[in-house]
């Protein structure tokens, strides 16, 4: 199972951004992921965020082996046709190193504070499918691809055919994972449920005839130890909050445990199938805490 880290993007600086991914790679950890927000989905909205896009542009010059990754866009707010230019782009900073998440999008406050339409369900579905459908005609036709009311012979060079993890919970999402995508993402989930989305998904997959696909859980998860409350101070401040209550809060939505008791719940998640882990942290991390993190996980 390949673990991955969500980089600290929110409530940070470049630098801290750039050393953390440094560190991370050092580490040994298979990739470096960022959220794709505007603004922070978190208490703080106005804190400092970097954007996914051009955040990972900036990774690439700093790193030589990790994965860079996206957990993930959100089609709902990206044009595809530029998205893909840019990823593209990306690709060729770091060939062969980039994974396109995707997602229909779910952030109501922050495309009405962006000035972006919030289309119901159905029609971000319908975008979402698109999305994937212009990624697709860009990369197999690099020379100029075409789709019907998006493309006319747009070319695509450098040419990049990264692969496309479809995030999804519903039966829809789902299906259209297993039979367009590469992988499919989940966030915040247990193994139990996990295990019943692959099922969709695989169920998609086979009936589209396409190849295995790479199952990704996005969680938070915690070492806990002697120094964890200490690490959660800065983001206790920030918040008004305790130490004690963010770990807490954590641990109702991801893993919050031991290193042997963490390791033995990601197993768990390798028993049921997920072949990657992306590890969110709280905010405000310190240096130390990734290299906890890394000793309790890889």
């Amino acid at each position: 199972m390949r673990i991955g880290v969500r980089l600290p993007q929110y409530g940070s600086t470049w630098s801290e951004i750039r050393d953390t991914a440094i560190q991370c790679e050092s580490l040994g950890f298979d990739g470096l992921w960022v959220n794709d927000h505007f603004q922070s989905p978190g208490r703080r909205k106005n804190d400092a965020t970097f954007e996914a896009l051009t955040t990972l542009a900036g990774v690439a010059q700093h790193t030589n082996r990790v994965r860079l990754g996206l957990a993930v866009l959100a089609a709902s707010y990206r044009f595809a046709p530029v998205a893909t230019k840019a990823l593209a782009t990306i690709n060729a900073m770091a060939p062969g190193r980039l994974v396109v998440g995707l997602g229909s999008g779910s952030d109501r406050a922050e495309h009405h504070a962006y000035g972006i339409m919030f289309p119901p369900p159905l029609a971000r579905t319908a975008r979402l499918e698109l999305t994937i459908e212009v990624m697709r005609a860009m990369a197999a036709n690099p020379d100029g691809a075409s789709v019907d009311g998006m493309l006319n012979d747009a070319p695509n060079h450098p040419a990049a055919n990264p692969p496309i993890w479809v995030a999804a919970h519903k039966r829809i999402g789902l299906t259209i994972a297993g039979a367009m995508g590469d992988g499919v993402v989940a966030a915040f989930t247990t193994p139990a449920e996990f295990a019943r989305r692959r099922a969709i998904a695989d169920e998609a997959r086979l009936a589209a005839d396409r190849p295995p696909l790479a199952w990704c859980l996005y969680t938070f998860a915690l070492p806990l130890v002697a120094e964890t409350d200490g690490w959660l101070a800065a983001q206790a401040t920030a918040l008004d909050s305790t130490p004690g209550a963010i770990r807490r809060w954590l641990a109702g939505t991801g893993i919050v445990a031991p290193p042997d008791e963490l390791r033995d719940q990601l197993r768990e998640f390798a028993a049921v199938g997920v072949t990657d882990v992306v590890i969110a942290s709280p905010d405000r991390m310190p240096a130390e805490a990734w290299d906890a993190l890394a000793q309790a996980v890889l």
